[in-house]
């Protein structure tokens, strides 16, 4: 999910729309690495601005790494990381653009790992 700055958004709708894959291949013996890639899409309001929605969409890439061990697994995260249109970072939380020129520029921002 996506964490805004708080305070500086709302939600415009019930639902938020997402789409993406999630693809699995051998990478060793007892190897497998699994790359997931989604888009979500936010409409989002000002706070006090019923009028004014944007789309804020976020893309984000997972890779983890999952391999044997005995009788168990271990996951090792390999690289997480999204961008946003419509938003700017504040490190891992987003801040909405409302100004004229919402939505024309992307923010690579660094995901919590």
């Amino acid at each position: 999910m996506t964490a805004f700055v708080p305070g500086s958004a709302v939600s415009a709708a019930e639902t938020v729309k997402v789409r993406g894959t999630i693809s699995a291949r051998r990478a060793g013996a007892g190897v497998v690495r699994v790359r997931a890639d989604h888009a979500y899409v936010y409409a989002v309001r000002a706070p006090h601005d019923a009028g004014t929605v944007r789309r804020v969409v976020v893309r984000r890439v997972t890779v983890i790494t999952i391999r044997r061990a005995g009788p168990g697994v271990v996951l090792r995260l390999e690289r997480s990381s999204f961008s946003a249109t419509g938003a700017t970072c504040a490190g891992v939380r987003l801040r909405p653009d409302f100004g004229p020129a919402a939505g024309r520029r992307a923010a690579r921002c660094r995901a919590a790992a």
